[in-house]
């Protein structure tokens, strides 16, 4: 290796302060966000992802021996994301027209996957992922996972729209900072764990979905140095391969909300025993 890294000097500096998990409902969809960085005008009008909610910043010192010692060596941020949950509930405006269950975890090929895309991967930035300023290399990566779903539904049992009544989707991530040397072998130098879980109740008001339970989280677990130490991650850190977590995710979406009856959709003659009386007014 033409450089040698000081791991003890890795450090990620974090700025997440605007960060904080809420739900906007659009004319078609009703979206789960971040808040920073979301605006229903852009993402539902002109179809755009949202801006990064939060950044972080990754720095590591090296020592070089020579002009050319950083080449082909990479350096930038690999991304696991594990989906613990991720359900839609619907409903009709009285019980007898009944309600929908949409389970998009099950449709998923694996419960953990590396965050990246295939024309990055493993990083979760393209190329290029680092810079060189004097002897620090840094790095750096942002993110804002949100999710879209319908407002409405077609009971095909009953043959009437439900109407969404509860989402819960809880995902988890490690963003490791990680540095892997021309032959192949890497280096876990430090990383953060961070967890976002949208969890809403709505009732439906004059026609539109209004929170009654709110209780979404981004939640920033901490950061450390090296990687991660939990045994279900260590062998997608040491091979980051696909499939990729966010094509993953829209491919279950697509099957779940549109296929028929089975694993990932469930239609029923009446309301699930916990939809309250005053649901739609």
């Amino acid at each position: 290796m033409a450089f040698t890294i000081d791991a003890g000097s890795a450090d990620i500096k974090l700025v997440v302060d605007r960060a904080k998990a809420d739900t906007t409902a659009g004319e078609r969809s009703v979206f789960f966000h971040l808040t920073n960085g979301f605006d229903l005008a852009t993402v539902e009008g002109l179809g755009a992802e949202p801006r990064p909610a939060f950044s972080a910043d990754g720095r590591v010192k090296v020592a070089l021996g020579g002009a050319n010692a950083l080449a082909n060596a990479k350096f930038g941020f690999v991304q696991l994301a594990k989906m613990h949950f991720g359900q839609a509930f619907y409903a009709g405006r009285i019980s007898r027209e009944g309600s929908i269950a949409v389970m998009f975890q099950n449709a998923m090929p694996a419960k953990l996957l590396l965050d990246s895309l295939d024309d990055r991967t493993p990083f979760t930035r393209q190329a290029p992922q680092f810079q060189l300023f004097g002897n620090e290399i840094r790095c750096e990566t942002s993110d804002h996972p949100a999710l879209k779903v319908p407002r409405e539904l077609r009971n095909s049992g009953r043959n009437v729209k439900n109407f969404l009544f509860h989402v819960i989707d809880n995902r988890e991530f490690w963003s490791v900072l990680t540095a892997i040397e021309p032959g192949g072998k890497r280096h876990f130098l430090h990383h953060f764990h961070w967890q976002v879980s949208y969890n809403v109740v709505f009732n439906w008001v004059g026609g539109k979905p209004t929170p009654a339970s709110n209780r979404s989280r981004f939640t920033l677990h901490g950061k450390a140095k090296g990687g991660p130490t939990d045994a279900d991650l260590q062998g997608l850190l040491t091979s980051p391969v696909g499939p990729q977590f966010n094509v993953a995710a829209a491919e279950a979406m697509l099957k779940a909300f549109l296929g028929a009856r089975g694993p990932n959709r469930t239609e029923n003659d009446r309301w699930f025993n916990n939809v309250p009386v005053t649901f739609f007014t």
